[in-house]
């Protein structure tokens, strides 16, 4: 059943939405879940300069709420292993989000220098993740991340 949304559109306006107006080809976007958002922030910034969308977040439910209402928008997530709570099942978190957003590429960031962070890691599924990212996040980093799932991705007819 259709909600209080459903508008007519006349033919010329569903084709308009059909074809959106050529946008630079969007580049990438990444998500990211950090115990320490403010110290990402120049992080965000930097990859943002390079076209690359970033958006935050400080908590699982937070991440889960940005997955529902604008994962379009974003090709990977980086989750830091330390943002969930020890009583959380990160391996149930990703495979719930993963049913919300087939296809989003979920990499896990810890600081391999600390035992607790390494084994946290350790005991997420690798077969649920596309990757480790190791602490400190840089914008470099993960921008060559973005890149190397781009190319990953590319069909190989071009």
């Amino acid at each position: 059943a259709a909600g209080p949304m459903t508008a007519v559109l006349s033919g010329a306006e569903v084709a308009q939405l059909a074809t959106p107006e050529p946008r630079p080809a969007r580049r990438h976007g990444i998500a990211l879940l950090d115990r320490d958002v403010v110290a990402l922030e120049s992080v965000a910034s930097e990859l943002e300069q390079a076209g690359i969308e970033v958006r935050l977040a400080n908590q699982p439910e937070e991440m889960a709420l940005l997955l529902r209402v604008d994962a379009s928008s974003f090709d990977a997530v980086v989750c830091d292993v330390m943002s969930f709570r020890p009583d959380q099942n990160v391996a149930g978190l990703l495979r719930a989000w993963d049913k919300d957003r087939p296809g989003l590429a979920f990499f896990l960031s810890y600081d391999a220098q600390s035992p607790v962070e390494l084994e946290r890691a350790r005991r997420t599924p690798m077969s649920l993740t596309a990757g480790h990212i190791q602490r400190p996040l840089t914008g470099a980093r993960l921008g060559e991340t973005l890149e190397n799932l781009a190319a990953k991705r590319q069909p190989k007819t071009s």
